[in-house]
């Protein structure tokens, strides 16, 4: 397959609604939240949240089913340090692990945290065999590489932001990830991806202001149709929102996420269940 191949084909998302309002206002305490999690870490349900400078996790526990901010820790995570802060873009929880992806370096690390700690278990390379159609264009802007990732059993989907804005299944294989299958995704960016309630994949976009639901991932690869999309609010606290993070409550409800410096009002926000889903 051409490079050429990988341009989005220009489908038209289903069912868009009207822009989604926001049920509940959070402030973390965390620069540029750039990605959200849940899942269970250290033996407690958690949402873990990175920016992409600090070289760290940030831990917020659940009460009640929602986010308590004031009580987030944050646990530094042994890094290599680089040029521009950390550059982290991608976070996700699987067995009990936290993942970890950098955009610039093109690295994907499982992270072990216990008793307050991180531990690396395993980082390397985003990588593609040399006939691979995104073999050149994945690292031809180290700003459009990648952002958001879901751990898929034994493969990891990745995000590439945009240029062309696809998802990659990445496996691990000896000391690297090595890029497989391929899906265009008919979206202007993905800042983030996650599971849904409902199993399916869905991505948030910051230039795209929305969240899309995507259809079954086909086997082969190919286009990924997005097949119900929801407007994001407006605005979230003061300065700009660019729409980052997200994942899902246990209720349903998704918990999404602006990047910006400063965060004395609200970064982080509660949406209704959105409609057409469990």
């Amino acid at each position: 397959m051409k490079l050429l191949g990988l341009v989005v084909m220009m489908m038209a998302c289903g069912g868009t609604s009207a822009r989604v309002a926001i049920d509940r206002e959070e402030i973390l305490a965390l620069r540029e939240v750039s990605g959200l999690a849940i899942g269970t870490v250290d033996g407690r349900q958690v949402i873990a949240a990175i920016g992409d400078e600090d070289y760290a996790v940030t831990l917020v526990p659940l009460v009640a089913g929602l986010p308590d901010t004031p009580n987030a820790t944050t646990i530094d995570v042994p890094l290599p340090k680089q040029t521009g802060g950390s550059q982290l873009e991608g976070v996700a929880i699987a067995d009990g692990h936290v993942w970890l992806l950098a955009e610039g370096a093109a690295t994907l690390s499982e992270v072990e945290v216990a008793d307050g700690k991180a531990r690396i278990l395993r980082s390397g390379a985003l990588t593609f065999a040399p006939d691979h159609p995104l073999a050149t264009a994945w690292h031809a802007d180290p700003n459009h590489g990648g952002e958001g990732l879901v751990v898929d059993g034994a493969r990891v989907l990745v995000a590439k932001q945009q240029d062309p804005t696809v998802i990659v299944a990445f496996t691990w294989q000896g000391d690297r990830w090595v890029g497989t299958t391929t899906w265009q995704v008919a979206m202007d960016d993905i800042s983030d991806l996650a599971r849904g309630p409902d199993g399916a994949l869905y991505a948030i976009g910051a230039r795209a202001g929305k969240i899309c639901r995507f259809g079954p991932l086909p086997d082969g690869g190919g286009a990924l149709a997005c097949v119900r999309s929801w407007v994001m609010p407006a605005a979230l606290g003061k300065g700009k929102t660019q729409w980052e993070g997200l994942t899902f409550l246990p209720d349903g409800r998704p918990l999404v996420a602006v990047d910006r410096k400063k965060h004395e009002s609200p970064n982080l926000a509660v949406l209704p269940v959105l409609e057409g889903t469990p």
